[in-house]
């Protein structure tokens, strides 16, 4: 497409990462210390340069020499296969190993890339032999990374919440599909079979992401409603009680959000997320309320006030 080596089937991917990408511009700064949309931003980022560099190169009527445009296209690639097992690696918790790590998976790929393909090419001048060489180690590591990455996962699978379900299915088939792009390209590099096969799991991974920030923004909305958040007499707090049959404590208001929070069984990083404060922050808070309650532990203050015992859980004075 328009003299380049572009098809029409790479430009659609691109077009709808691009669009996808603004809208993750704008998630991002609705909520700029969440390091989860941060991840994902750069993870589209990555795959629209990936389609980018390997649409339209590599291309002899370009000035740009060959082996450049090889050097950039397939450096993408290892960018791209790197970050997106180091994304999973977060989103689904995978272990590390000493052989089996993001570092690992990244410099051996360099090394292969500059022995294989730079190395041979500086003494063969041959581009097309140099990446026969350069393109064999990386199927290696893809298989062994890919045979790793689906044994944790399926061995983690009775573990995982259901609102995650989706979001590790589509990590199965995205370790599948992209470590078969070092095979692809041995047999062909044929651009609109690597291409697909590439951004049909980043389109799934998408897909499973939103739908798992979805499912976390309606918790938060629930939590926050709960706490009185929305309702507009929430502003005046100023002296909050927490009553049983034993005591009464006054909280200030900030504790009593971190307090209502702790009780809906929330993490301390989650508590901060919505509250838009440090996770120290909420531990500090937590402290004092557990001081005030003479309560020993996180847990201690749950089964105590927690709604299903039937006792008075927070009255506003």
């Amino acid at each position: 497409m328009f003299g380049t080596n572009l098809h029409l089937i790479t430009l659609l991917y691109l077009t709808l990462e691009i669009i996808i990408l603004f809208v993750q511009v704008a998630v991002c700064l609705s909520r700029p210390k969440d390091i989860r949309r941060f991840r994902f931003f750069i993870l589209i980022s990555l795959f629209i340069l990936f389609n980018v560099f390997n649409g339209f190169f590599p291309n002899p009527s370009y000035v740009i020499p060959i082996l450049i445009q090889d050097i950039i296209a397939y450096s993408s690639g290892i960018a791209l296969a790197t970050y997106y097992f180091y994304f999973l690696v977060n989103e689904l918790k995978i272990k590390s190993g000493k052989y089996y790590n993001t570092k690992f998976l990244f410099s051996s790929l360099v090394v292969s890339f500059i022995i294989g393909l730079v190395f041979t090419y500086l003494i063969t001048g041959e581009v097309n032999f140099s990446e026969e060489i350069f393109i064999v180690p990386p199927i290696f590591i893809a298989v062994y990374f890919c045979i790793r990455t689906l044994i944790f996962i399926f061995k983690s699978q009775e573990d995982v919440s259901s609102h995650y379900k989706s979001l590790t299915i589509s990590g199965y088939i995205g370790v599948v599909f992209m470590s078969s792009m070092p095979i692809v390209v041995y047999f062909g590099d044929i651009q609109p079979v690597k291409i697909s096969l590439i951004n049909i799991s980043f389109l799934l991974t998408a897909f499973s992401f939103y739908k798992n920030q979805l499912y976390l923004s309606r918790k938060e909305y629930n939590a926050l409603n709960n706490i009185g958040f929305y309702a507009e007499e929430a502003i005046t707090i100023e002296a909050p009680i927490i009553k049983d049959t034993h005591n009464e404590v006054q909280l200030t208001a900030k504790e009593t959000e971190v307090c209502k929070l702790i009780l809906e069984e929330l993490t301390y990083q989650e508590i901060g997320e919505i509250l838009y404060i440090t996770k120290n922050t909420v531990s500090k808070h937590a402290s004092n309320i557990f001081k005030k309650t003479n309560c020993r532990s996180k847990q201690e203050f749950i089964d105590r006030y927690a709604k299903e015992n039937g006792l008075n859980l927070i009255e506003i004075s």
